[in-house]
């Protein structure tokens, strides 16, 4: 650095040990705990493998949610369509529109789960040397 550099590091004044006291941080458990905890990296890696474990078991519960939520959905389309296709029209309560667009996002659901399980079979064979694809 140059000698002007040091000279403006120089000229800043200290802060206030008054100021200091009147945070709320300064007496604050939880910012003390961590003031002394920074310089342990030891102890902050394993914070930071506690919160993606968190982040694990989080995403994992949303997967069996959506494992159940899905299937319960397309189930209630699909009846609701198969009652409008089988009951007579004056029972029907959705119109043309809304039955086509029942019917395209029950169609695209199931190709998709189709393309996806043929996709994963496909992937999970061995190859001619032993590892799987890709």
């Amino acid at each position: 650095m140059s000698g002007s550099d040091d000279d403006f590091w120089d000229r800043i004044p200290d802060p206030d040990p008054a100021w200091e006291e009147a945070q709320d941080w300064a007496t604050d458990a939880l910012a003390l705990s961590e003031a002394q905890n920074f310089p342990n990296e030891e102890e902050l890696k394993g914070q930071d493998r506690a919160n993606a474990l968190a982040v694990r078991k989080h995403l994992k519960n949303v997967l069996i949610a959506a494992v159940y939520l899905v299937p319960t959905l397309l189930a209630i389309v699909l009846v609701i369509w198969l009652l409008h296709f089988l009951l007579p029209e004056e029972r029907a309560w959705l119109d043309e529109a809304q039955l086509a667009k029942l019917q395209t996002i029950f169609s695209s659901a199931f190709v998709g789960s189709i393309v996806t399980g043929l996709v994963q079979r496909y992937l999970s064979l061995p190859t001619d040397n032993g590892k799987p694809r890709l």
